[in-house]
């Protein structure tokens, strides 16, 4: 069972190959086509060593509704589990957003 899961994984990195521009396969998920079209409250969450470490502040920059981020010092992951820096109780900030505002 784990080698025929090993064999059917995505090849993600075909799929980056074949698309290395700013084309429709990246632009129908991406926010930043539209973000007029988001219309509820965001609560953006990132990290200073994320590939995308930019993401967050475009986002909020353009966003017209209630809006807030947090980013600190680690990569790709949530913050309360992510390395490297001081660990961040991200859940009790979200909860905090999403019920006071």
């Amino acid at each position: 069972m784990w080698l025929e899961r090993l064999q059917n994984i995505p090849q993600f990195l075909e799929n980056w190959l074949q698309h290395q521009r700013r084309d429709a396969y990246w632009k129908h998920g991406s926010v930043c086509e539209d973000y007029t079209a988001i219309q509820c409250p965001v609560y953006a969450v990132g990290g200073w060593t994320d590939g995308y470490k930019n993401a967050i502040p475009r986002l909020l920059e353009h966003l017209k509704v209630p809006r807030k981020g947090l980013i600190g010092p680690w990569a790709h992951a949530y913050p309360h589990f992510a390395l490297p820096g001081r660990r961040s109780d991200s859940s009790r900030k979200c909860l905090r957003w999403w019920i006071t505002g």
